[in-house]
């Protein structure tokens, strides 16, 4: 069940988010000692705060978690990889390492008979968020680093992932938009300008040094008559909304059919590179939420 909490007949209820809120999963780190590998747990919040597992190290292509680097009085991720190391992919995945599908797609499959209310039964929204700064403030990013969704089925090589959200420019700086999308190719690795048409870039991400920004990008599926999209945030600020499949994360190694939509999971993708060592970010607080909120 669905409930609507405003509107012109219903003001805005104190508390009422909990009427759609389902959960948030926030990272935390368990690991005192700087560039020792992070233990990836999280908490739940609303189930009395009990540690759980909240990301998965990608596995099948040996990959590592990410570090533990100290810096402006926190322990953040560190994403960096050296010359030829493995990638430090880490993705949510609540049920051990099955796949689980969110309910997202370009559009609603159709309907017997007339529509249905727009929410009824529609799959929730959900969001990953994350506070983001460059290792030092002259670290060259790379399209190899991102935070967003992506699609799962194939996990290697890396142009087989399409993928959307946040991504390093290759030269000083960040921009939101996709990659590979949206069913990525047979073979090939991700080049470090990489993106997809339709990528904006604020001026605030051209190159933000070493300041801190915040990252979220919410993926919204469809509902009868309503197609799905993908909003990108910065700072708390709407950037763009994407609404059409040249965007879109679905299939997987240049293959659509058989592995549409259902393989789209959020993660924070950082691969490896056999030609280059790459410069990761530093992410802090991490978290992913699922609710029943399709606004953006």
């Amino acid at each position: 069940m669905t409930w609507e909490t405003t509107g012109a007949a219903n003001p805005v209820l104190l508390g009422g988010e909990s009427l759609t809120f389902r959960a948030e999963w926030r990272s935390f780190y368990d690991n005192q000692l700087d560039g020792s590998p992070a233990n990836l747990n999280g908490t739940v919040q609303n189930l009395s705060g009990a540690p759980q597992i909240m990301w998965r190290v990608m596995a099948g292509s040996g990959d590592a978690g990410p570090l533990i680097l100290a810096a402006n009085f926190r322990k953040m991720w560190n994403f960096d990889t050296a010359l030829g190391a493995a990638s430090r992919r880490i993705i949510f995945r609540p049920w051990i390492n099955g796949i689980q599908s969110l309910g997202w797609s370009d559009v609603f499959p159709t309907l017997a008979g007339s529509a249905i209310a727009a929410n009824v039964a529609r799959a929730p929204a959900v969001t990953i968020s994350a506070w983001i700064r460059k290792n030092a403030a002259g670290s060259v990013t790379d399209a190899k680093r991102g935070i967003g969704f992506g699609s799962n089925i194939v996990i290697a090589p890396s142009l087989g992932v399409p993928m959307c959200g946040l991504f390093g420019d290759g030269v000083q700086g960040f921009r939101f938009g996709s990659i590979n999308c949206p069913d990525g190719s047979a073979a090939g690795e991700i080049a470090q300008n990489a993106i997809d048409a339709n990528a904006v870039q604020p001026v605030e991400l051209v190159n933000p040094g070493a300041n801190w920004f915040h990252v979220k990008v919410k993926l919204i599926p469809p509902a009868p008559g309503i197609p799905g999209i993908w909003a990108a945030y910065l700072n708390g600020q709407l950037i763009r909304v994407y609404s059409t499949l040249t965007n879109f994360p679905r299939g997987g190694g240049g293959v659509s059919a058989g592995r549409e939509f259902f393989g789209v999971e959020p993660g924070i993708y950082a691969y490896g590179d056999a030609g280059r060592a790459i410069t990761g970010f530093l992410v802090w607080d991490a978290r992913v939420r699922i609710a029943d909120d399709w606004s953006v």
